[in-house]
């Protein structure tokens, strides 16, 4: 998948990701770099888009990576993200432009956001709600929500 060198995700989708790969709590890492739980939880959310670099340095040290690292989990759910709006918008058979007025955004916030170049936290609560969607569903791939459908049902 070709990327623009300028894409901007919420960092801390990528930290969430090595977090939770490393079976690290949200308590024990906001403890190791030292900033409240509450705070964590808001970068991890995208909540707040750009944390400081000492927190993105420190968040890598305790996950034992690069802070590249982080930006490149960041960029995968981004990438995971953009995928299922697209794909929620045309099963609905929405337009860019619809979905862009039922979420109260300009159509070319869609357009950036499928092309995978720009996502903010208030868009994505905004499109998540048009799609009747908590935002972490969006950060689910297709076959992952499926799996999740199954093992509500008896006999799984």
């Amino acid at each position: 998948m070709k990327r623009s060198l300028n894409v901007e995700a919420p960092i801390g989708w990528g930290i969430r990701i090595l977090r939770e790969k490393y079976g690290i709590s949200v308590t024990e890492l906001a403890e190791k770099i030292e900033i409240s739980k509450s705070h964590l939880s808001q970068i991890e959310r995208g909540a707040i888009s750009n944390p400081t670099w000492a927190i993105i340095e420190r968040s890598a040290e305790v996950l034992n990576c690069q802070p590249g690292k982080i930006k490149e989990g960041s960029l995968e759910v981004f990438s995971t993200v953009s995928d299922r709006i697209k794909e929620l918008r045309q099963e609905r058979g929405l337009t860019r432009k619809d979905l862009a007025e039922k979420a109260d955004l300009e159509e070319r916030i869609i357009a950036s956001i499928e092309e995978k170049n720009k996502i903010t936290y208030d868009a994505l609560r905004s499109i998540a709600s048009v799609l009747d969607l908590n935002v972490k569903d969006l950060k689910r791939k297709k076959r992952e929500e499926n799996n999740n459908e199954g093992a509500d049902q008896p006999g799984h």
